[in-house]
């Protein structure tokens, strides 16, 4: 998974792969107003496929 912004598609603020619960992924972090983006990938990109969920605190 990998967060990019603000309101910049190119702009990477943070990139993880399995440090969540479970092998999740989990990115933590204060961010500042604006609009961000999130890219999700399965560890297969060929094959993988799977249901995806994203959590947002604030």
């Amino acid at each position: 998974m990998a967060l990019y912004g603000p309101d910049s598609e190119t702009k990477l603020i943070a990139r993880d792969d399995d440090s969540g619960t479970g092998w999740n992924a989990k990115i933590a972090a204060d961010l500042s107003p604006g609009t961000y983006y999130v890219r999700v990938e399965h560890y297969d990109s060929q094959n993988g496929t799977g249901a995806y969920s994203i959590k947002v605190v604030k």
